[in-house]
């Protein structure tokens, strides 16, 4: 279901074939855009499109659902200014997933939002309190990790077997001040470096 001001459209996804005939199209690339009013993409949307591998966000969305675009081969994905709020497992096992261009209008991302994807480097706006459980869990190729959040709840397992295949640590940065009173140290990835950015950031 899509959310267009307001006004939830018919859901019409239930399959490959469906989505071709709905209001949303994948082409045979494997690429769609989203109406540009939308400002919701509801729970299951795209849950399940072994074809879907791009997608472009309307600037006017404020939500992703739960599950949305789980077990999808997105390989990146650009999450628009105003998004506010990502849903439950909304990119589980999007194993081709690389590239993730951050809102920092963010204030909510879900338990296991990105677990089991392929993400490189994750950022955490400051509007984030809680960094949710089983949210990074699983991301094998993460590298970074970019805190900007002055005060934020790491739940148990929320960087579970989070570690470079190569064995490198994942360099975490973030202010003294922040790590100083961090509520979920030990939850962080095991295998970790951490950097202080400046307090004025």
């Amino acid at each position: 279901i899509l959310k267009k001001q307001g006004i939830e459209c018919p859901k019409c996804f239930a399959d490959t074939e469906d989505i071709n005939r709905g209001i949303i199209k994948i082409d045979e690339y494997g690429h769609c855009s989203i109406p540009m009013d939308v400002t919701e993409i509801g729970n299951h949307c795209f849950h399940g499109f072994e074809k879907l591998k791009t997608v472009v966000l309307p600037e006017s969305l404020t939500k992703i659902g739960d599950l949305s675009f789980a077990n999808s081969s997105l390989i990146g994905i650009i999450l628009p200014p105003k998004l506010t709020q990502i849903g439950y497992q909304c990119f589980i096992n999007c194993k081709n997933l690389k590239m993730v261009t951050w809102s920092f209008a963010l204030t909510e991302i879900g338990s296991n939002a990105f677990s089991n994807t392929s993400i490189l480097s994750i950022i955490i706006p400051k509007g984030v309190k809680v960094i949710r459980r089983g949210c990074f869990s699983f991301c094998k190729y993460l590298t970074s990790v970019i805190i900007y959040s002055p005060t934020i709840e790491i739940e148990r397992d929320a960087f579970l077997f989070t570690s470079s295949l190569e064995g490198k640590k994942v360099n975490i940065c973030l202010k003294k001040s922040t790590f100083e009173k961090l509520n979920g140290e030990n939850y962080l990835p095991e295998r970790r470096q951490v950097i202080f950015m400046s307090e004025d950031f």
